[in-house]
């Protein structure tokens, strides 16, 4: 019989032994797979190692505060959903860490259901987070400066007229014969635009019927 298929890898940085060892295992029985760290240094280390889905930091930590571990966590770009555990009196500082980017807190000691409920929020949560980085990669355009090469005059004022329309903000057609890198140039013009940083969407006007055309170069 095959065994289940893991709900996440997760984190779990603190530097209570019985506490990290003792959740670490209820939410291994769980179906998480679950790594440790008993410092802030470890923690960030392991993160950058094992690249959780989300990540359990006690805001107490021996060699750093919780928060500067937060701000280390993101400096080293770990993609992780990140839950603060905090004991009482210290609210005020969970509410930091999600204006620091912390997805949600937790204080201590909270109930197992409890915490699993909001790990499957955060691994959700990093999971549309990807997909939507995902999508976005794939509507960014290409560079395609290095693919339109020439030195003739006819070239040269090509990249002239595509430079000086792209900082305007008006609709431009582009027009050609079959084959000329006429979608090169939409590119580039896009590229070279301040709207570069968007996506490019290409849309086949071929496949559309009138009505539709229209609707999608006008609007409805």
């Amino acid at each position: 019989m095959s065994a289940a298929p893991s709900r996440g890898t997760i984190l779990l940085v603190d530097d209570d032994d019985t506490f990290r060892n003792v959740l670490a295992a209820e939410l291994a029985r769980r179906g998480f797979d679950v790594v440790r760290a008993a410092s802030g240094a470890e923690g960030v280390d392991v993160a950058v190692r094992y690249a959780p889905g989300a990540i359990l930091l006690d805001l107490r930590l021996p060699d750093a505060d919780g928060l500067e571990i937060l701000r280390r966590l993101r400096e080293a770009e770990v993609p992780a959903a990140i839950i603060v555990l905090t004991g009482h009196g210290t609210i005020d500082t969970a509410i930091r860490a999600i204006r620091l980017g912390a997805f949600d807190y937790l204080e201590k000691p909270s109930p197992i259901e409890q915490i699993e409920l909001t790990l499957d929020k955060a691994l959700e949560h990093r999971s549309l987070v990807a997909r939507q980085h995902l999508l976005q990669d794939a509507l960014k355009p290409p560079d395609v400066r290095s693919r339109l090469v020439g030195a003739s005059p006819s070239f040269l004022r090509l990249r002239e007229s595509v430079a000086r329309i792209a900082r305007s903000d008006s609709a431009v057609l582009v027009t050609g014969e079959t084959g000329t890198g006429k979608e090169l140039v939409a590119a580039l013009l896009h590229a070279e635009s301040p709207r570069g940083a968007a996506p490019f969407v290409v849309v086949d006007c071929a496949t559309l019927d009138e009505d539709l055309l229209r609707s999608e170069l006008f609007g409805h």
